[in-house]
């Protein structure tokens, strides 16, 4: 072996031992408590995937396996529970960072890290929705009660159905008319640029 092959063994040993790090029995609190790079690495990236990509996690997703590189696209990806489940894996390793994707499959801890951090994001993000339900409805007439009463409530909500795309009228859209800056013309200009998002 030359020094270069030192050098590699040796940052690849201080690596694994930053990663593995287990703090001695004589270690302080803060020691005990500080999270390592990797985990907050993690954390990171498992509230991107919420906000960005999907607000649940496939139950059967971790532990990751190598990517499938299955087609997001194909239609077929729907039909069976492997097809959902490689799906999701594919679309978790386009969005994890490539320098992540070694740690998804060899880190034990990377699917229950990944999970918690993406469960409380969740409940921190169901929160701040809530509470800006008044500000978000307001202007379209529609109280913030509606959606704390029944269900029964929301199907007779003419306001409601309107931005809902469900009152029948109109040719249907995937896109929500409140994402527009008027929501009675979608127009392409006006998309993201309703007042209560900007």
């Amino acid at each position: 072996m030359d020094n270069a092959d030192l050098e590699d063994l040796d940052s690849d040993a201080e690596q694994h031992r930053r990663i593995t790090h287990v703090p001695g029995p004589q270690a302080d609190i803060a020691e005990l408590r500080a999270p390592n790079s990797l985990t907050t690495r993690i954390e990171q990236e498992a509230k991107k995937y919420l906000l960005l990509y999907h607000f649940f996690i496939i139950q059967s997703l971790f532990p990751a396996a190598p990517n499938p590189n299955t087609d997001r696209r194909d239609p077929a990806r729907w039909k069976s529970q492997d097809g959902k489940l490689k799906g999701a894996l594919t679309e978790l390793y386009e969005m994890i960072p490539a320098d992540l994707h070694e740690s998804m499959v060899t880190y034990k801890q990377f699917g229950s890290v990944f999970v918690q951090a993406h469960g409380q994001e969740r409940s921190n993000v169901l929160k701040v929705i809530k509470d800006c339900a008044g500000a978000l409805f307001a202007p379209y007439n529609i109280s913030p009660d509606l959606f704390t009463g029944k269900p029964a409530c929301k199907k007779d909500n003419k306001a409601c159905l309107e931005l809902l795309k469900k009152d029948g009228v109109g040719e249907y859209t995937r896109f929500a008319p409140i994402l527009f800056a008027d929501p009675k013309q979608m127009v392409t200009g006006g998309f993201l640029k309703s007042p209560i998002l900007v």
